[in-house]
């Protein structure tokens, strides 16, 4: 029992519940204050987004809402995304014995995406707070960096999937052998 609190594992579930505790208990309450029950509720949540789906997504949504989802994405979403990246890294460090840099690169992107997307989304609304017109150019490139962002955390859950057969492969050889 020992080995299992020092090991890799109990950090991954340790950290997952971290993550879990976190979604549930600060990152979801705080979004409540400008998701509509109709439509999208974060631009981020979706793969990507133009010009009409921005321009809609601001124009239901009040002030006061749209002042909630920029802090939101400035300071909540933001320590969501580096939770989740710790989280995946600690999961690929338990089921990974080697080429580890390799399997850590798309966790890596995945948050500087998320952040990157971020900034894109938060410049759009003050953008639009201070009635300046929204660049098309500009929120195609949030668009684009969002949809890369969700290729990387695809790209996780596929290493994550393969990680996780591979160790089941190794114990169910290992315990074949003992036998």
């Amino acid at each position: 029992m020992r080995h299992f609190l020092n090991g890799p594992f109990f950090k991954a579930f340790v950290l997952t519940t971290i993550f879990i505790l976190y979604s549930v208990l600060v990152y979801g309450p705080r979004a409540e204050c400008f998701e509509m029950n109709e439509g999208i509720k974060s631009l981020g949540l979706s793969f990507s987004y133009n010009f009409n789906t921005v321009i809609t997504f601001f124009e239901v949504r009040t002030r006061g809402q749209l002042e909630c989802y920029e802090y939101f994405l400035t300071y909540w979403d933001v320590v969501f995304a580096a939770l989740y990246g710790i989280m995946y890294a600690a999961w690929i460090n338990a089921l990974f014995s080697r080429r580890k840099l390799l399997w850590f690169t798309p966790v890596l992107f995945a948050v500087i995406f998320d952040w990157t997307e971020n900034y894109f989304e938060i410049q759009m609304i003050i953008d639009y707070l201070e009635g300046d017109i929204l660049s098309e150019d500009f929120i195609k490139l949030g668009s684009a960096v969002n949809s890369l962002k969700w290729i990387c955390s695809w790209t996780i859950f596929i290493v994550l999937i393969l990680g996780v057969v591979r160790k089941l492969k190794k114990i169910r050889l290992k315990a074949s052998n003992e036998t």
